[in-house]
């Protein structure tokens, strides 16, 4: 009975905790790579994301909240980007251990290549131009895995699809995939 009454205790006390989360700070790297969903892990593409999430509404499913997210990428030779983009949360917890969510969310994308440009001129000759980048409207939706969601510090894995667009005048569309791995520091409740 003394175990029963334990672990009823125990598991309340972990609930109190979930449902007091405060604002999130996550710093994530990534690997980003350009491929249809899950089909493409290699090369490594380095990324990085700084999230902040806000202070959760409790659900009887969990939470859900609003985030808003900075990073970056080096793609290599081709091309490199930054990004600010906003996503709504939902997040649950089939237990204390462990919180899943799925997060859809829209940003902005700047793209520039790691190269010269070069543009013809009047004459039709060839000459570098300014690489100022490209700006491009990124949809997404994002997956995430949290273990000890209900501590200070947790570590996160995520999994975002996005596609960005406009790309060019033949592909409209470009698929892009961040695999990420990060800290989420629960900051304290006002």
């Amino acid at each position: 009975m003394f175990r029963t009454l334990l672990l009823l205790g125990s598991l309340w006390f972990t609930a109190s905790l979930w449902a007091q989360t405060g604002p999130r700070i996550t710093l994530s790297v990534s690997n980003e790579q350009v491929s249809l969903p899950m089909t493409r892990f290699a090369p490594f593409h380095p990324g990085l994301e700084l999230t902040y999430t806000a202070a959760a509404v409790e659900t009887s499913y969990g939470s859900r909240g609003w985030q808003a997210s900075a990073g970056g990428y080096f793609h290599g030779f081709p091309t490199q980007g930054a990004y600010l983009r906003g996503a709504y949360q939902w997040q649950w917890q089939p237990i204390p251990q462990l919180g899943l969510s799925v997060a859809p969310g829209i940003g902005y994308l700047h793209t520039w290549t790691a190269q010269p440009v070069y543009w013809p001129n009047e004459a039709g000759v060839y000459e570098e131009v300014n690489n100022w980048g490209r700006p491009e409207v990124m949809a997404e939706v994002g997956f995430g895995i949290a273990l000890w969601p209900q501590n200070r510090l947790s570590p996160t894995l995520g999994y975002r699809f996005a596609v960005e667009a406009p790309f060019s005048t033949v592909i409209p569309f470009l698929p892009r995939n961040f695999y990420q791995i990060g800290l989420t520091y629960q900051l304290p409740s006002s």
